[in-house]
């Protein structure tokens, strides 16, 4: 405390990470994203507000394969994980077998393909899906949906991973669409800047 001088006047706090002095998320997650080992390209993650924070974090990490997974605990010292896929026990359970190439995913993925009136395909990936959803439709608002609907199936399938883990609660595919759906619409129509109509349309 006897180096410390008071001097007259206003205090004066500057953020080191942007030019300005201003405090932003994007330079924090600029920091963030330089120091890790897997880049995430600003596309591949939008943050919209139509969808709940955690949801958006949990995307970002997932594309990032920053989950913790079986494979990624089993990296991180805990040997006694069985690292199977709970659902087809075919598969190492990391981020992009659990969320895009299992064949329950798959199952789940082509449910809400059809539900968009879109054929099915084929995503070895969570970087894939997030493609798809960044490339997709003609215009902004498509867009847009698409990209709450992509979110929205990721955060389904872990969801769902989770009680199957946790709670030995196995849903079949149908059902675990099904509650994709009806959480995109409330994104959607209560997050949103405008209501997407009624819930048969």
């Amino acid at each position: 405390m006897g180096n410390t001088f008071l001097t007259p006047g206003h205090d004066n706090i500057a953020c080191l990470l942007s030019n300005d002095g201003r405090y932003t998320v994007s330079a924090l997650r600029t920091l963030i994203d330089s120091r890790q080992n897997v880049t995430v390209t600003p596309n591949q993650v939008n943050w919209l507000r139509s969808v709940p924070s955690k949801i958006l974090c949990f995307v970002w990490r997932a594309a990032m394969g920053r989950i913790p997974t079986a494979v990624a605990l089993r990296k991180r010292g805990m040997t006694d994980i069985i690292t199977s896929c709970s659902a087809c026990i075919d598969g190492e359970e990391d981020s992009d077998h659990i969320l895009a190439n299992c064949n329950f995913s798959r199952e789940v993925i082509n449910l809400i393909l059809q539900w968009c009136g879109l054929n099915n395909k084929v995503f070895l990936k969570v970087e894939d899906i997030l493609a798809h959803a960044h490339a997709f439709g003609n215009s902004k608002n498509m867009n847009k949906r698409m990209t709450v609907i992509c979110y929205g199936l990721l955060w389904g399938l872990w969801h769902h991973r989770n009680a199957r883990l946790f709670k030995n609660a196995f849903t079949h595919p149908y059902f675990v669409a099904e509650s994709i759906k009806v959480n995109v619409y409330f994104w959607l129509n209560h997050r949103g800047k405008g209501s997407v109509g009624d819930w048969e349309n």
